[in-house]
């Protein structure tokens, strides 16, 4: 295992933490990190939810907090029972209707010693909608399941800084809590060696068969690649479907390139997206159709 640090396109190789490596063709999926905007002090302090490990770390933290609070004085426990969620996309949306259900089903039962009435879960979010990227009727139904689950979504709202204890805002409210959660956006893995002329918003630009503008045998999918369509002209939504199928569709090519085939272009079938509110509760966006509820 090792840590990809340039790639030298001219000589066919990268450079890693393990030694240099040679390549015929190369295929960059590095996906994506968090976000957070350039703003050190969140970085710091926030958690995010990237992986499986950061997510573990998650709830691991909120978890501590509750045995925290048991022993932590009157000025303390308002920051271990507060929950801030920021960026109200599908992530965010699911985190706290998942918390809010853990609030109500879950907490009471394994801390007999703590009154959860007082937990608060706060959703931020900067647009004006929650799921921003869906329908109207989902952007609607996903705000109003949430705040029938006692979740505080606030819209129009921009986080400025976090201490660690103390959430600042844009609109000079403070929220105090010793677990923010940061869901606010994604920015690509990009590698260094790369012409930065063919690298649009950190993702790669590449051609319809997936193929990093400027190079012969350098390739990306999924969240890193920037791949412009008709129906796409502003690249693909990063999501799991469009990377599996398109590291489907260049594998296919490769074996038609052996073959001397002619190769097939990419385009992203979309079979709707839909996001879960709590265990009863999901909005979801088909092709043809759309629903809410149960």
């Amino acid at each position: 295992m090792a840590e990809v640090q340039k790639i030298l396109p001219n000589e066919n190789k990268i450079e890693t933490t393990a030694g240099n490596y040679n390549y015929d063709y190369l295929i960059i999926a590095t996906g994506c990190k968090t976000n957070f905007f350039g703003n050190e002090q969140i970085a710091k302090h926030a958690l995010s939810m990237k992986s499986t490990e950061e997510s573990i770390e998650i709830r691991n933290k909120v978890l501590l907090s509750f045995e925290q609070y048991i022993s932590a004085n009157e000025t303390e426990r308002e920051a271990l029972l507060n929950i801030v969620l920021v960026g109200a996309g599908p992530t965010g949306v699911e985190l706290a209707g998942a918390f809010s259900e853990m609030k109500k089903d879950i907490l009471p039962r394994d801390y007999p010693d703590i009154d959860f009435s007082g937990l608060k879960i706060t959703l931020l979010e900067g647009s004006k909608h929650t799921l921003n990227s869906m329908s109207d009727e989902s952007k609607k139904a996903s705000r109003k399941y949430l705040e029938q689950l006692g979740v505080i979504v606030k819209t129009e709202t921009v986080v400025t800084g976090y201490d660690g204890t103390n959430v600042t805002l844009n609109t000079g409210e403070s929220i105090k809590t010793h677990n923010l959660i940061w869901a606010a956006g994604v920015t690509g893995n990009i590698i260094e060696g790369i012409d930065t002329a063919n690298i649009i918003r950190n993702r790669y630009k590449t051609d319809r068969y997936n193929k990093v503008l400027g190079t012969q045998n350098i390739y990306a999918i999924g969240d890193i690649a920037y791949m412009e369509t008709p129906k796409y002209p502003q690249g693909h939504p990063q999501l799991a479907n469009v990377a599996i199928n398109q590291g489907k569709n260049l594998a296919d090519n490769f074996l038609r390139m052996q073959k001397g085939k002619t190769l097939n272009e990419y385009e992203y079938k979309d079979l709707g997206s839909m996001a879960t509110i709590g265990k009863h509760k999901a909005v979801v966006d088909l092709p043809f159709f759309k629903f809410q509820g149960y």
